[in-house]
């Protein structure tokens, strides 16, 4: 598996704007928020630098909205790839094995009402149990984010994992759902490499 993490916020946005795809800057242009136009924006640098990086050459299909990705084939080996953002955080993964990833920032909030609301009772009270009850919420909250994801791959095998990154100046907490061979290293990316990703 390949996951790679970036901060955009002091990316430049032209170096971004020369690796999307025709498509890619088309739909880039009906966002309006700014926020939402740099999440877009930077993922896909990502996710194409990564199908770049397989095949040689840049993504021939577009990821639609609220629909999984769809899956490609190179040199008899196929590829799955997820993504996630929160803030200016992104995150894309890729593996030879369907998978989801989440990715949130760790802010306070009333996790109590909203696991009660969200999860089992067995869930609420694992969260309330545990000596870090928000980091626990953003674990639960994760899986059931890529399980979500995963719902059309309901017959593959996948393992869960979760690990808090240290930022600045909230920490983010990373979910993945996988295969359980697959490799688990996430890898940020500083900002002159993702300008050039």
């Amino acid at each position: 598996m390949q996951l790679i993490l970036a901060n955009f916020e002091q990316a430049d946005a032209r170096q971004a704007m020369k690796r999307l795809t025709e498509g890619q800057v088309a739909r880039l242009e009906g966002i309006r928020s700014e926020k939402a136009r740099g999440q877009f924006m930077w993922s896909r640098v990502i996710y194409n630098g990564l199908i770049r990086r397989i095949t040689g050459a840049m993504p021939t299909f577009e990821l639609e909205p609220g629909r999984p990705h769809p899956s490609f084939k190179h040199q008899g080996t196929r590829y799955w790839t997820t993504l996630s953002h929160t803030g200016a955080w992104v995150a894309v993964a890729l593996d030879t094995a369907p998978l989801a990833i989440d990715l949130e920032t760790m802010k306070p909030r009333q996790w109590q009402a909203l696991s009660e609301f969200t999860f089992s009772d067995q869930a609420c009270r694992w969260i309330e149990e545990s000596p870090s009850p928000l980091e626990s919420f953003y674990v639960i909250w994760g899986q059931r984010e890529c399980e979500i994801k995963m719902q059309s791959f309901e017959k593959t095998p996948r393992l869960f994992r979760a690990t808090k990154i240290t930022t600045q100046p909230t920490d983010l907490m990373l979910t993945c759902l996988c295969d359980p061979q697959s490799t688990w290293k996430p890898q940020i990316l500083p900002i002159t490499l993702l300008e050039n990703f």
